[in-house]
């Protein structure tokens, strides 16, 4: 874009995460190979880079990115903003026996990916459940990882205390009948969750990643414990439950805060000057006629990323629906997506009329396969 554009029209870039940062959290970078992991640096750089301004929701982001090369000078750290109603009308609509009275509840909305740390939450519910029966937690979500974190419950005997919701159209009423809102994270940059949570004027606890300790302001509104510690987690989770007084004040503190920093007006305004002023500048000192810049390979990636080794990129998966899931092939056109672990789609491919499919020139690693067909579920594939 910014080689194509007319030269006086601005170039905005926003960003809402830090790919590489995640990657290496997850173990994922440490897969690929050398000239994949260059490139997964250096094009998240010289994406930020290419723009007038790159704007962001948080200052963590504004440092990681100032790390791997961006200028600071060209980077605008933006919070987001939510559109409060849903979240602060406090009538909820599930039914009385889905409310699992006489126990709080404790709820965490996330995808059921490696990334969001739920085997944290887990261990530390299990923690708990040796030591009192008062509390029933909400898994609202759907991921790769269901069946991983089901077995976890079960092997350490607390799927009574557990139950696994899908994927929610409703989380404003979940939220709103819930008493302690969780996000475990392993790595997370300024997650809306918690915004929705504070609106809601529910106490947070979530882990102390990317952005979240410009949202928590720990002990005021909201609490934070270090990632991946399910002894920390359990710790303030027992302090929530047992504290009626330190709950509900924590909550209203975070109902403050919401209302004054995360309704989307401030959020829109921000984001308004922003377009406005660059769109002056560039008025003031661009061309008015319309041209292109000449269009070139991207030699700056690839002089630092070496050769490309064609191996190393041209895995393919190749396979077929069960026998029994064909006759719905007759009735209308279903696709089968590819994802990677964190829950990116990465292609999607038509099931040919005899069910087939192929998915070509993956680099190694371990993906997920998802079709239309609802029955198909997820396929875990493995490759190199």
């Amino acid at each position: 874009l910014a080689r194509s554009k007319p030269q006086h029209t601005p170039l905005i870039v926003s960003l809402h995460n830090f790919k590489y940062h995640e990657a290496k959290i997850t173990g994922e970078y440490g897969e690929k190979s050398g000239q994949e992991q260059q490139y997964m640096k250096i094009e998240e750089c010289l994406g930020a880079m290419s723009g007038d301004v790159v704007a962001v929701p948080c200052e963590w982001l504004k440092h990681e990115l100032i790390q791997i090369g961006v200028t600071p000078s060209n980077i605008r750290v933006i919070p987001y903003g939510i559109v409060k109603t849903p979240f602060i009308e406090k009538k909820s609509h599930l039914p009385k026996s889905r409310r699992h009275q006489g126990k709080k509840i404790i709820l965490c909305p996330a995808r059921l990916v490696p990334v969001k740390g739920h085997r944290y939450l887990i261990e530390a519910l299990y923690k708990l459940r040796c030591e009192r029966d008062d509390f029933h937690c909400l898994l609202a979500g759907e991921g790769p990882e269901l069946e991983t974190l089901q077995s976890l419950s079960e092997k350490l005997g607390i799927a009574s205390a557990v139950s696994f919701l899908g994927k929610r159209k409703d989380i404003p009423d979940l939220m709103n009948i819930s008493d302690v809102i969780v996000l475990p994270s392993l790595h997370d940059t300024f997650p809306l969750v918690i915004l929705e949570g504070q609106f809601s004027a529910k106490p947070v606890l979530a882990a102390n990643v990317g952005g979240v300790k410009e949202i928590i302001d720990d002990g005021a509104d909201g609490l934070l414990v270090p990632p991946a510690d399910s002894e920390a987690l359990a710790e303030k989770l027992r302090l929530l439950l047992d504290d009626d007084k330190t709950r509900k004040k924590l909550g209203r503190q975070a109902f403050q805060k919401a209302m004054k920093h995360w309704d989307i007006s401030f959020h829109m305004r921000s984001i308004e000057n922003l377009y406005q002023t660059f769109e002056t500048q560039k008025r003031a000192v661009g061309s008015c006629k319309s041209h292109r810049k000449e269009q070139v390979l991207d030699l700056e990636i690839l002089e630092q990323i070496g050769e490309k080794k064609r191996s190393e990129a041209e895995y393919t998966i190749a396979g077929e629906i069960p026998e029994h899931l064909k006759s719905q092939l007759k009735k209308e056109e279903h696709y089968i997506h590819v994802y990677d672990l964190s829950g990116v789609l990465l292609q999607t491919k038509a099931v040919d009329s005899k069910g087939c499919y192929e998915f070509h020139q993956l680099p190694r690693g371990r993906y997920v396969l998802k079709s239309t067909i609802e029955a198909f579920g997820n396929q875990f594939v493995s490759l190199g």
